[in-house]
């Protein structure tokens, strides 16, 4: 690939974390237990200032790939048919509502309802952005992009990479451990979230037409062991994933404290090898 789509394939992934780490959020928001609660106000700004670094890096390799700010505002220029104009927005919207939610945490510190509503418009804004985002890519005249499993590709990405980083994140400040009263019943949630988000993109990956052969210009050439590196880190990281999440008991709080940094470090391999796989597998048919 060439460094337009490097830096395409880095906002493809930055973005979505940003929305998995408001997931995170917004769910550990709703927990009744105590714990969960004094853990969610205590990480709460922090997150959000991460996230909005995430979309700053996104956004900034957008201009890498666009050539020139000024072409996103021409882009902007029709948003009713223009998908690459509603992502545009929509990546504004969510990034402005980062940038809301993070001065209401500043100010209004004890509103608490009025910070969870902001939160949920900031989840809803990032899963319409994801949405806008994939639907860039589903192009008549791209068929191998074409199909449900771009939209399951890009949505699982949020939770795969977005949910590791937001409990690697809690481990590394020493905030929570997974033995904690009222804690492990939501971490074995968040695993199981990741779980499905493999799942689901495994299932639809499977079902996905490969037309390649059909194509009159057919994809470049792809390395078997790029796919299998794909899978194995993939892999790996899920398993190391749900070893922390349902070991606890056999073994000790220092050995899991490693298991989710690696798991996620398993993950971002993967999926950047899994982003690499999908733009090389561009090709047009017809006009």
């Amino acid at each position: 690939m060439d460094s337009s789509e490097w830096a395409l394939l880095l906002f493809t992934l930055f973005a979505p974390t940003a929305v998995g780490l408001i997931f995170s959020m917004a769910v550990m928001s709703s927990g009744r237990h105590m714990v969960l609660r004094l853990i969610y106000t205590s990480v709460r700004q922090q997150v959000t200032i991460i996230a909005i670094l995430l979309m700053a890096a996104a956004v900034l390799f957008s201009f890498f790939h666009l050539g020139s700010p000024f072409r996103a505002v021409y882009a902007m220029s029709n948003l009713q048919t223009s998908w690459l104009g509603r992502e545009i927005f929509m990546v504004i919207v969510f990034s402005g509502m980062l940038a809301v939610r993070l001065i209401i945490l500043i100010i209004y510190r004890t509103g608490e309802v009025l910070n969870r509503i902001v939160l949920w418009i900031c989840l809803i804004a990032g899963f319409a952005m994801i949405y806008t985002m994939a639907r860039v890519y589903m192009i008549p005249t791209i068929p191998a992009w074409d199909q449900a499993s771009t939209m399951v590709l890009f949505l699982s990405g949020s939770l795969l990479l977005g949910i590791p980083l937001f409990l690697y994140l809690l481990i590394a400040g020493n905030i929570v451990h997974l033995d904690k009263q009222g804690t492990k019943r939501f971490f074995r949630l968040m695993v199981s979230f990741v779980l499905f988000a493999f799942l689901a993109r495994l299932i639809f990956a499977s079902f996905a037409v490969d037309i390649s052969e059909d194509a009159g210009f057919p994809p470049r050439a792809i390395p078997v062991a790029i796919i299998l590196l794909h899978y194995l880190f993939s892999l790996s990281g899920i398993v190391l994933l749900l070893g922390w999440g349902f070991i606890s008991a056999i073994t000790s709080e220092k050995f899991l404290r490693y298991l989710v940094p690696v798991a996620f470090s398993c993950l971002l391999l993967g999926e950047v090898l899994g982003r690499y796989i999908f733009f090389s597998g561009y090709y047009r048919v017809g006009v």
